[in-house]
């Protein structure tokens, strides 16, 4: 079991380094790219929600999503029916920015997978889809 979490953890990592090398000419880091890729495609997420999609703790969220505001990616807007609550939106420059960010993100799963059939993608996806299951019930269980 060991050597899958590891698999897992040395993926990550390189993910990391290969998403932080493709997006340092905007400014971004590999986090940065994941949550601005989020943010656009659920424009008015709020931070919270962020977070628990990224399995990301709270603080380092609004660590993040401060910078891509400063850099004139995302702006914040408290919610009008709980004004505890701030929503996401992209900016024109973020928006201008998410085919290329796809693009980056896309390259990197069809790289990692480029020897697997269709059957072997889908079958991959769906056990590491349980064992993210798994992480989410430890979690309430805490």
């Amino acid at each position: 079991m060991y050597q899958i979490t590891q698999l897992i953890t040395d993926l990550s990592r390189s993910r990391g380094q290969y998403l932080t090398n493709r997006v340092l000419p905007y400014g971004l880091k590999s986090c940065h790219a994941m949550d601005l890729s989020l943010i656009c495609w659920q424009s008015g997420i709020s931070q919270d929600s962020l977070a628990r999609q990224r399995q990301t703790d709270k603080s380092s969220i609004a660590r993040q999503v401060a910078f891509l505001e400063e850099e004139g990616y995302i702006t914040r807007c408290a919610c009008q029916e709980d004004k505890r609550i701030m929503r996401l939106y992209p900016t024109e420059k973020a928006i201008a920015l998410l085919p290329e960010l796809t693009r980056i993100l896309t390259h990197w799963e069809d790289r990692l997978t480029q020897d697997l059939t269709e059957e072997e993608r889908a079958l991959l996806l769906c056990m590491l889809q349980k064992m993210e299951q798994h992480t989410c019930q430890w979690k309430e269980e805490m």
